[in-house]
C-alpha cells in the first residue's frame, strides 16, 4: 500500500513539474510583452515629451510594476549622476542587479535587451528614437515566434514529465 502511494506521489509530482514548466512558457511571453509596452512608453517620452533620458527613464519607472521600475529608476539616476561611463555599461549594470533572477526572461532575453543601451545616449533624438523602434520591432518578432512554438513547447513539457513520472514509477516497482 506504501509503495503504491509512493508511485502516485512520484506520478504526480512529476506532472506538476511538467505544469510548471509549461507556466514558465506563457510567463516569459507575458513578460516579453510587458518589456515591449514598457519601451513603447519609453519611446513616447522621448518623441512626444521631448524629454531627456534621465527624464524619460524616470517617468516610465515611475509607471512600470516591479521589477523594471527599479530598473527604470535606476537608469534615471545613473543617467543623471554619472556622464562619465557609458551608456551601454550603465544600462547592462542595471539590467544584471534589478532583472537577472526577478522575471520569467531568459538570459539571452536580458542580452538582446541589454544591446539597446548599446544605442541610446550619444545620439541625437531621431536616432534614438529609430532605435527603439528597431528593437520594439525585433522584440514582434520574438513574440510571435515564440507564441508560434508556445502549444508545442507546453504539450511537450506536460507529455514529457508525465512520461518520466510514469517511467519512473515502472522502474521503482
Amino acid at each position: 500500500m506504501i509503495k503504491i502511494c509512493g508511485l502516485i506521489i512520484v506520478i504526480v509530482s512529476s506532472i506538476f513539474a511538467g505544469g510548471v514548466l509549461a507556466n514558465r512558457v506563457k510567463l516569459r511571453i507575458e513578460e516579453l510583452l510587458y518589456v515591449k509596452k514598457i519601451l513603447l512608453m519609453f519611446r513616447g517620452e522621448l518623441a512626444y515629451k521631448n524629454a531627456m533620458l534621465p527624464e524619460a527613464f524616470l517617468t516610465v519607472g515611475v509607471r512600470a510594476r516591479a521589477p523594471y521600475d527599479k530598473l527604470f529608476k535606476s537608469l534615471s539616476k545613473a543617467t543623471e549622476d554619472n556622464f562619465s561611463t557609458s551608456m551601454s555599461c550603465v544600462f547592462n549594470e542595471a539590467l544584471e542587479n534589478n532583472l537577472y533572477g526577478n522575471t520569467y526572461l531568459k538570459k539571452e532575453d536580458l542580452l538582446k535587451l541589454g544591446e539597446l543601451g548599446d544605442t541610446l545616449g550619444y545620439q541625437n533624438q531621431t536616432m534614438q528614437l529609430s532605435n527603439v523602434d528597431l528593437f520594439v520591432e525585433r522584440l514582434s518578432v520574438l513574440i510571435a515566434e515564440e507564441q508560434g512554438k508556445m502549444n508545442d513547447t507546453m504539450k511537450v513539457y506536460k507529455t514529457m514529465s508525465m512520461m518520466t513520472g510514469i517511467f519512473i514509477a515502472i522502474v521503482l516497482l
